[in-house]
């Protein structure tokens, strides 16, 4: 059957019917709203919702409006009607003409010379993406920047251009004909048959199934392939009163009409008129609009702001609908399946099909209801404050105690029925029990009972002020608990299979009975207040609490073994309001009744529709050391919308970000989880949670990819991944080349420093060595002054004795001649060899020049006289300058002191040669030959030297060799050098 026909059949009145208020949330200039009159809506590509106002423009993001005027440049404050395009800039009509708003700037077109004559109160973008609009009653378009003026009979009137689903354009007006532009040209399209003064539309819409829909002062009519046809089902026209204004249709094809007299809903079972008795108003709709996550908004003149319908998932029953009090204490259903409510100050109400109706008890005055139940009879047990306890049975009430039978101040505050079907009553001071039709105090238990829960067979969970109890036959079993448990009060409990749920002052306690664990869930958990009055668990093991601020649900994951928590706030049509405690229930339908301090709310679980997945996460901000950037400050400007620097690169210590990011939901903004990450620096995304800040301190350098995404509660994810590029930029000092350098540097500094230390050591080592060796030049100079002094004068002395000795002695004594004679000429030798000691003593022989000047000499006063000829050959005046150490002058001159002799005495020779002669750097060869007889060294006598002389050449590290020539003689080779280059003594 057409969807028509059923409407026809079936359309009934339902406000009447249903008795509650309505899901409306009210936003407003103390929510954000830049005006409080709005006059058009639209929603932009990322999911901002628009708001043109009689004061400006409005941008909503589900949490916080942004607003602008003229102050940001505006054509003018009165906006009436605004634009989102293909390209994601937004066109503003107004009262002084066509305001484009690109995110960072607005633009403005003015039609007419006068500004104040360039009213524009409608758009519409076509396919080719030109912007047309009505400007005074006229059609103008903008094309690439350029006004162009339609071609359009000049004495018609329109009121609005409009755009179909195919962005073909049409424009209309209550005294014009109807037109459309197609390919390029203006037609006139024939309006509904009949009065044309009638059915001439001020207003088009296009529906779902694409059907073109005209408000007419005749009014509503759809075309569909050309043919118009009426709506005008039975009694629409005696229902909908006002002139309707706008038009809207909902995922479920339902019509929607605001009308100067408040909001209809028509739908195949009914038509539902919203106002402000149901919790809408009465005000005009300016205008209403569908955004993406299907819900409906509303924009109202006269100061309402907008409205946002939150859908049928939850009703609100408060006194205008029926109920006696506000405060709702409890609830239950009875065994005729009534819904009762025990209220505080307003005695009990039951609901019916007119809503609800009061039911007094029989004593007059306040009744204040703390709790009610249906024991396994159906009866209805209520516990009062000061009336004690009564049952009602077979529309009778009984009252089964008060203060006379020892209910202390005749206060019941809760009541429970466990297994075995005995009623247990909690009061303020203690606990009593109903069983078997008589009533029974437990003494041992004498302090508050808040609540009861049965465990099992004869185990019942007590809550008191200290934690809770577990009573088996009467005794308490349980003898540990956490110590935030046991210091909070217990204010209500709910079994969930093998656990426990247990709502305290301190907030939510998890009990898993088999192992005996606890979790807690509190605030930072997400729970909407850390005060749990009621807890329900519904088939399907959902939790729902009732907290201090509102109602939460708890969902178990069995991928991640943890509960996910949702709050229902203000956004889902719930004030977070305060719950009550034991005001909860779960029907049979599955929908879920809170009890709060300011009126009744049913849940409808089963209506949850599929939610459409989450825009794209927006980057909102982007701030070092939490001050937002400038343009141009290590950027190539700021982004339009959100003004977020692009191109980003930091110096090396401005390294401190923090980035602000959001996915835009008008839905369920609070209800979106996030991941962030830096590519490049986190190797896995963080953990799933609310929070859409974050700050990076201390970031390296490098360059690196903020991320983000984002996942609504239905688990869909969103479908790109926020990137945002930027760059912290390496210091100098981290560079490859500065490293290479540095190393390099330290190298050769390393080695520059070995080298100075070395340098210095060696220039110690020569100073100390050189004032060591002017000291020892200073002792032997002294030693061979005071060896020359002593001993060359007392060996002079005994000479010149013996010689007057000898002059003395005559003739008649030979013997002691000779003797005499001996003693001179050994002092005579021995004074000779102590002036070749003191000679080698004095520093000034320390030259090579010295040393063989001084062998020479010794040759020549040697072999003078002798016949034998002495000659020398390269001996040389550089020589001066070659210093030797201490030792080799002396070692020398006994070497060659000593060969001499032994030329003279053995070798018989006519001609001794003495030669030098240079074999490189500092290195020498000393040549002595004869031209003697010979000798072979295995026949000379130890006495004659030749041991001495090996000794004294290995002390100064020389090497010397003894050679018979062919032609006769002897060679003896001194070869020597020195270590290093002496310097003169200073």
């Amino acid at each position: 059957m057409k969807r028509s026909i059923c409407w026809a059949i079936s359309w009934v009145l339902l406000t009447g019917v249903w008795a509650q208020k309505y899901n409306f949330v009210n936003l407003n200039v103390e929510h954000g709203l830049i005006q409080s009159q709005a006059n058009a809506l639209c929603q932009d590509q990322q999911g901002h919702l628009w708001i043109a106002t009689m004061g400006g423009i409005s941008r909503y993001d589900g949490q916080h409006f942004t607003g602008f005027s003229m102050n940001d440049g505006l054509a003018n404050n009165i906006c009436m009607t605004v634009l989102a395009d293909r390209k994601g800039r937004i066109w503003i009509g107004t009262q002084n003409g066509l305001s484009r708003y690109d995110g960072s700037r607005f633009k403005n077109y003015h039609f007419l010379k006068a500004p104040e004559q360039s009213e524009v109160s409608s758009l519409a973008e076509d396919q080719q993406g030109r912007i047309w609009c009505i400007v005074k009653d006229k059609v103008y378009g903008i094309d690439q920047g350029k006004i162009i003026k339609a071609d359009l009979p000049e004495d018609h009137h329109f009121r609005q251009v409009f755009a179909d689903h195919q962005g073909q354009i049409w424009v209309c007006g209550p005294e014009a004909p109807l037109y459309t532009l197609h390919q390029g040209q203006w037609q006139e399209i024939e309006l509904p048959a009949g009065d044309k003064s009638l059915h001439a539309p001020y207003r088009l819409y296009s529906d779902p199934d694409h059907n073109l829909w005209l408000l007419t002062r005749g009014g509503v009519f759809r075309r569909r392939r050309g043919v118009y046809e009426q709506f005008n089902p039975p009694g629409f026209a005696e229902t909908v009163k006002g002139r309707i204004r706008r038009l809207a249709f909902d995922q479920n094809k339902n019509l929607w009409l605001g009308t100067q007299d408040g909001l209809y809903q028509m739908k195949p079972e009914g038509i539902r008129r919203f106002d402000r008795s149901n919790g809408f108003s009465h005000n005009v709709v300016t205008d209403l609009f569908i955004d993406r996550e299907q819900q409906l908004w509303l924009a109202m003149a006269g100061g309402d702001g907008v409205f946002r319908y939150a859908g049928d998932t939850f009703e609100q029953y408060d006194e205008s609908t029926g109920l006696p009090a506000a405060s709702v204490m409890s609830i239950c259903r009875d065994s005729a399946q009534q819904i009762w409510v025990g209220t505080y100050g307003g005695g009990l109400a039951r609901l019916g099909k007119q809503g609800f109706e009061a039911v007094r008890l029989p004593p007059a005055g306040a009744q204040r209801i703390n709790s009610l139940i249906a024991d396994h009879s159906g009866h209805l047990w209520v516990g009062t404050e000061g009336l004690g306890l009564w049952r009602y049975q077979q529309g009778k009430f009984t009252q089964l105690l008060n203060s006379k039978d020892g209910l202390p101040q005749g206060v019941v505050l809760n009541l429970y029925e466990d297994r075995a079907q005995r009623i247990w009553i909690g009061t303020p001071t203690g606990i009593m029990r109903y069983a078997s039709g008589h009533f029974e105090q437990l003494k041992a238990y004498n302090f508050f009972s808040s609540c009861f829960l049965d465990l099992g067979q004869d185990s019942l969970l007590v809550g008191s002020t200290r934690g809770i109890l577990l009573l088996q036959s009467d005794q308490n079993i349980l003898r540990k608990q956490p110590d935030l448990l046991r210091k909070s009060t217990v204010i209500c409990a709910a079994k969930q299979g093998s656990k426990v749920w247990i709502g305290s002052d301190n907030g939510l306690f998890l009990w898993d009975l088999p192992s005996n664990s606890f979790k807690h869930f509190s605030q930072k958990s997400g729970l909407p207040s850390n005060i749990v009055y009621n807890l329900s668990v519904s088939k399907k093991g959902i939790v729902y609490a009732g907290t201090g601020q509102g109602f939460a649900r708890l969902v178990h994951d069995a991928k991640t073994q943890t509960y996910q928590i949702d709050n229902f706030s203000a956004m889902a049509g719930i004030p977070n309001w305060e719950s009550n405690q034991h005001a909860t229930l779960i029907d049979r339908d599955g929908s879920v009744w809170f009890g709060t301090t300011k009126g009744l709310f049913r849940y409808h679980a089963y209506t949850h529709k599929a939610t459409a997945p989450p825009t794209e996460v927006i980057l909102q901000s982007v701030k070092l050391f939490s001050k937002p950037l400038q343009a141009g400050q290590w950027n190539k400007g700021l982004s339009p919308w959100y003004n977020v620097p692009q191109n980003l690169r930091l110096p090396p210590r401005k390294n401190h970000l923090g980035f602000e990011f959001a996915t835009v939901s008008l839905r369920d903004p609070q209800g979106m989880q996030y991941q962030y990450r830096i590519q490049g620096l986190d190797s896995n995304w963080s953990v799933l949670s609310n929070n859409h800040k974050v700050e990076y301190p201390n970031l390296p350098a490098g360059k690196f990819v903020f991320q983000a995404r984002a996942r609504n509660k239905a688990g869909q994810w969103t479908p790109k991944v926020l990137n945002y590029h930027f760059e912290i930029i390496t210091p100098f000092y981290q560079m490859p080349w500065f490293r290479g350098g540095t190393i390099g540097f330290l190298v050769l500094l390393g080695v520059a420093i070995q080298s100075i230390r070395v340098r210095l050591r060696l220039q110690r080592k020569r100073q100390i060595d050189r004032l060591r060796q002017e000291e020892q030049e200073k002792v032997r100079r002294r030693t061979a002054e005071d060896f020359h002094d002593e001993l060359g004068n007392k060996l002079t002395r005994i000479a010149l004795l013996t010689e007057i000795l000898q002059n003395k002695l005559g003739p008649q004594q030979p013997d002691v001649k000779g003797i005499v004679q001996q003693i001179k000429e050994n002092a005579v030798q021995l004074y000779g060899g102590a002036r070749d000691i003191i000679w080698s003593l004095n520093p000034s022989s320390d030259n090579l020049f010295e040393i063989l000047t001084r062998i020479r000499d010794l040759g020549v006063d040697l072999f003078a006289d002798t016949g034998i000829e002495f000659s020398c050959e390269g001996i040389l005046d550089s020589y001066h300058d070659v210093h030797v150490p201490i030792d080799y002058s002396r070692n020398l001159i006994m070497i060659f002191k000593e060969a001499l002799n032994n030329c003279l005495k053995h070798s018989q020779a006519q001609a001794v040669t003495f030669e030098v002669m240079p074999i490189g750097y500092q290195s020498w060869r000393i040549i002595l030959r004869d031209n003697g007889k010979g000798f072979h060294l295995e026949n000379i006598k130890k006495g004659h030297g030749i041991d001495n002389m090996q000794v004294r050449a290995k002390r100064i590290n020389a090497q010397l060799d003894f050679a018979l020539l062919p032609l006769g003689g002897t060679r003896l080779e001194l070869r020597f050098g020195l270590k290093e280059k002496k310097s003169a003594p200073v």
